[in-house]
């Protein structure tokens, strides 16, 4: 090879190196350009969307707004509370009354009619469930079985507890602080959810007259595709939910979205959960499972309480180990607990 084809090699070289550089250099300007531009439209839609939510403040009318479905006559009417969730646009649901869609089997229909009768009257409760009569007793069956063998460790909790504290409404507020409002409920909740890069995963819903303080529920839009799984936390904010406090939110939050939720939601992560039968594993309705479960969820429930007394599960628990009739209950009850009149 001549001088000249050498050098002449070598300029092509390095054109070809100099043009690399700047197709390279094109490409990376064009990216940054669409990235900024890209962000400018995020910049406008979130000015456009705050701007909406700020006209939607102004008018105290939140029933119809993507963020906000309100299914009752109670109106969100919280402006900062809309602006916490801008981010996250969790939805939220406020209903009058639990709706039969959503009613466990063991759904006590007639509650609120049963109690005030119990209360005034002392009249014996005749409960009426979602669920037929032949459902009631299968699930009665199933779940009847009680272990007596921890009763006097349950007993003590609530000896315990009712010697440190004069009546319930004062270990409720020693345990989980200061009654709040169902709006700052979700405030608190939704912090958690973000907290745990959660945010926009569950629908919040509340209803006064849930069986229980709280539940998660959930369905597949495909039963062959876990991740088309929806979650909901309901949530029980009528006034006989002790929960509704400023610690005993998050209480709430850790038993059921940190133990059930999660649970739930890596069970269908894993290759056994369209197959449980042919790994050996028990449905996951199970009593086995839920027993493990539920004792993890009531361990859970005392993480971030300020009290650390299994109370409710221990009063539970004892309920269960005695058969009496509701007379009898009601006075078994009042060994442990002085209900404070207001």
């Amino acid at each position: 090879m001549t001088k000249i084809d050498v050098g002449s090699k070598e300029s092509m070289t390095k054109l070809d190196r100099n043009v690399r550089k700047e197709i390279s250099d094109l490409k990376l300007n064009l990216k940054q350009k669409t990235d900024k531009r890209n962000s400018a439209k995020q910049k406008l839609k979130r000015s456009s969307s705050e701007s909406k939510l700020n006209r939607d403040a102004d008018s105290l009318d939140f029933a119809s707004s993507n963020l906000f479905k309100s299914k009752s006559s109670r109106l969100i009417d919280d402006t900062s509370l809309i602006k916490t969730y801008l981010k996250n646009q969790t939805p939220i649901r406020m209903y009058n009354s639990v709706p039969t869609q959503h009613m466990p089997p063991l759904h006590i229909t007639n509650q609120d009619e049963v109690k005030k009768k119990f209360i005034e009257q002392k009249i014996p409760p005749v409960l009426k469930f979602k669920a037929d009569e032949r459902s009631i007793k299968n699930i009665v069956n199933k779940h009847s079985k009680t272990n007596f063998e921890h009763f006097f460790k349950a007993k003590s909790i609530l000896d315990t507890v009712k010697s440190k504290y004069p009546n319930l409404i004062n270990y409720y507020e020693a345990n989980f602080g200061q009654k709040i409002t169902s709006i700052k409920c979700v405030d608190l909740i939704g912090k958690y959810l973000g907290e745990n890069k959660i945010s926009g995963d569950l629908t919040i819903s509340f209803a006064p007259g849930l069986t229980c303080s709280g539940r998660i529920t959930s369905y597949m839009q495909n039963k062959n595709d876990p991740s088309t799984r929806k979650f909901s936390i309901w949530i029980n904010d009528g006034e006989e939910n002790q929960f509704l406090r400023k610690d005993g939110i998050i209480s709430l939050c850790d038993h059921e979205i940190g133990t059930h939720y999660f649970r739930s939601y890596n069970d269908g992560l894993q290759i056994w959960f369209n197959e449980r039968k042919k790994f050996g594993l028990r449905t996951t309705n199970s009593v086995e499972l839920l027993q493990t479960e539920e004792g993890l969820a009531a361990l859970n429930t005392l993480i971030n309480a300020n009290l650390k007394y299994l109370f409710l599960p221990a009063l539970l628990y004892c309920n269960r180990t005695n058969k009496f009739d509701y007379l009898k209950l009601n006075f078994y009850l009042k060994i442990w607990l002085v209900l404070l009149t207001e």
